[in-house]
């Protein structure tokens, strides 16, 4: 993430309390903004069916690309190969 300040993250919280939800972002050192979605109203706009479920939107918010299920840095590099002007985004943890 912080090779990357021009992109933004959002978690999509559909399965856990508000709190568990903050405690699992918290123990994993995430800095991004979530938000609930108990009835995963969003969840099905964005056709997310497993968590997790990655969504890269471009600056004008179209869906360039998801991916569903664990990423790593193979997983990120592909995706943001789809945006303009992203270089390598190095880790993803």
């Amino acid at each position: 993430m912080e090779e990357h300040p021009e992109i933004a993250y959002i978690g999509l919280n559909v399965a856990d309390a508000p709190d568990d939800a903050k405690s699992f972002v918290d123990e994993n050192d995430w800095s991004w903004d979530s938000m609930q979605d108990p009835e995963r109203k969003r969840a099905r706009l964005l056709s997310a069916t497993y968590q997790p479920h990655f969504v890269l939107v471009d600056a004008d918010g179209a869906i360039v690309d998801s991916h569903e299920g664990g990423g790593d840095d193979g997983v990120w590099e592909a995706m943001l190969a789809k945006l303009p002007d992203v270089g390598s985004v190095g880790s993803a943890t």
